[in-house]
């Protein structure tokens, strides 16, 4: 009588710890998987829900005993198991070890995306190994195409200076995502950087220009659609108002000044220039930028005053 009542007490309490986790009540799921674990240690089902609500609880190096026995105990593998093991191993900085476990989930699920995810974000940040997390990624999107893999995707591409493919990559996720980001600015930041790179310039300044249509005390976005003009024919003066601009916003930026002095190059103007660069050196001594400019304006200007 009571082994039945017991093996009736863990099933329901399995299965209110599960209805628990489900709608992320991490310590209520807890306290029911430990009336089953007092019972029963070796129960699959509450190490599994336990070390999934640890993990929740960034309780990573915890979570992982309770995984490791569910996998042991449980009849049936379990991808998600893996999974979470896998992520609880990645916030302890065992990547290798989380990779296996991503790579166990995906061999009990072919179909496990998420873990395709993860092996590529960690191929890419953390061991550099960034040809085979395209590898993984691909294989992701194949699955399902999603935000995630592409925006990784786009991050490797543009690192290794693939810019044409880093746009079209980054395009899609935004397709795929059929939202926005909490941040609109960010994106248009981030295909304008890739814009630049390819010689874009024009629709680079359009980018930027948007960004600062979204937030007109962006100094960043000024300076960068400065940048862009200075490469347009006819464009030196409006670059220069940019620079201004990203300036007056924020005067303590080093590189705005960079930025200035190099348009006031353009346009002649040494002694400016001068100034300018010595400016941002006051603010960062070490900036090879405004060194090596000061020093192109100084020469600019004693041959034109030769």
């Amino acid at each position: 009588m009571e082994q039945t009542i017991n093996y009736l007490l863990i099933i329901s309490n399995n299965i209110i710890g599960r209805i628990h986790l489900k709608l992320k009540r991490n310590e209520q799921s807890i306290q029911y998987s430990d009336k089953v674990l007092k019972l029963n240690p070796n129960n699959s089902e509450a190490n599994r829900n336990k070390g999934i609500a640890l993990y929740n609880l960034n309780k990573s190096a915890e979570a992982i005993e309770y995984l490791d026995t569910a996998i042991t105990e449980s009849n049936e593998r379990d991808a998600n198991v893996y999974h979470i093991k896998g992520n609880a191993l990645f916030d302890l900085k065992k990547f290798e070890e989380a990779i296996q476990c991503y790579k166990q989930a995906i061999n009990i699920n072919p179909t496990c995306y998420e873990s395709y995810n993860n092996i590529g974000n960690i191929l890419s940040t953390k061991l550099n190994r960034m040809e085979e997390a395209i590898t993984y990624l691909d294989k992701s999107i194949e699955l399902k195409p999603n935000c995630i893999a592409y925006c990784i995707k786009s991050s490797i591409l543009y690192n290794l200076y693939r810019f044409k493919e880093t746009l079209e990559c980054f395009i899609k996720s935004t397709e795929i995502c059929k939202c926005k980001s909490n941040n609109v600015s960010d994106e248009y930041h981030f295909i304008g950087d890739i814009l630049t790179n390819l010689y874009r310039y024009h629709d680079a300044a359009q980018c930027f220009d948007i960004c600062i249509q979204i937030n007109k005390n962006d100094p960043s976005a000024y300076y960068k659609k400065g940048i862009a003009l200075c490469n347009l024919n006819n464009r030196m003066k409006d670059s220069l108002e940019c620079f201004n601009k990203a300036i007056e916003i924020n005067p303590n930026n080093s590189i705005y000044y960079v930025g200035k002095g190099s348009a006031l190059r353009s346009l002649n103007q040494y002694e400016q220039a001068i100034h300018c660069y010595s400016q941002a050196i006051r603010i960062d001594p070490n900036s090879t930028y405004a060194i090596d400019g000061k020093k192109r304006a100084f020469f600019q200007f004693n041959k034109f005053h030769a």
